[in-house]
């Protein structure tokens, strides 16, 4: 996969987390950071952007119509699961992002640089090391690119589909390479923001089982009128932040 696509990122990258000053004052006094569960995002097409490529990258190529089917019921499957989102840009210092967040009564905002590291490491703290429902990755912004990507996938997968042995297992793994791109691929209009993720992906059924557990795993708060789920994952607030920076007044 080009390195141009944005996916890859080095460990010792800075990330910058954009928040207002409740947020900010949040994170610290709670040492975490939240995240939101995907549905009540900004971006009507978030998790479903890459079913419109994959229909374009399928429909271009001469695959045989079921295994058409197989890659469109996998993605279907995967779209009935919930990911939390918390969002980071590689840009310090963006107009767009600082605008977001400068709209309270006091029309500051800050940013929180995060070393990628870091942030791996709090993941891994509470979620089993190499945990696939866990990940951190660079946003893709530009089309060509994507498909590029799902068609290398694609015509990978489909010289074993050919074979019609373990179709199970062919399922599984193709799963897990969609599960990455559901939500690092993004609609161009959103390219300004020079997106990092970190992404916790569970099922519907895992979902249901902490919506209901005692232990109070799945928060809620107001997003702009929604009640939003979150999580709250701890992080050494005092040691991972790099640095603060207010917003432009």
């Amino acid at each position: 996969m080009s390195e141009k696509a944005g996916f890859y990122i080095d460990e010792n990258d800075l990330v910058y987390h954009y928040t207002s000053v409740d947020g900010l004052l949040g994170i610290i006094k709670s040492k975490s950071l939240w995240f939101t569960e995907c549905s009540v995002l900004n971006d009507e097409s978030e998790g479903i952007h890459i079913v419109e490529k994959a229909k374009e990258v399928l429909m271009e190529q001469p695959y045989e119509k079921e295994y058409v089917s197989f890659v469109l019921d996998s993605l279907h499957d995967k779209i009935k699961s919930k990911c939390f989102i918390c969002s980071f840009s590689r840009d310090n210092d963006s107009l767009p992002l600082w605008q977001n967040y400068t709209k309270s009564n006091d029309k500051s905002g800050y940013n929180i640089a995060f070393k990628i590291s870091d942030l791996r490491n709090a993941l891994y703290k509470y979620f089993t090391i190499f945990d696939p429902r866990v990940s951190i990755w660079g946003v893709v912004y530009n089309e060509d690119i994507q498909k590029e990507i799902l068609k290398t996938t694609f015509d990978k997968y489909y010289e074993k589909w050919e074979n019609k042995k373990d179709l199970i297992f062919l399922k599984m793994f193709l799963l897990s390479e969609l599960r990455i791109f559901r939500f690092q691929f993004k609609h161009p209009a959103f390219e300004p923001e020079n997106e990092v993720r970190c992404t916790i992906e569970f099922s519907e059924n895992e979902y249901d089982t902490l919506l209901i557990g005692e232990q109070n795993f799945i928060k809620f708060r107001n997003a702009s009128g929604l009640c939003a789920p979150y999580l709250e994952i701890p992080i050494e607030v005092e040691n991972a932040a790099k640095e603060i920076t207010l917003s432009p007044m």
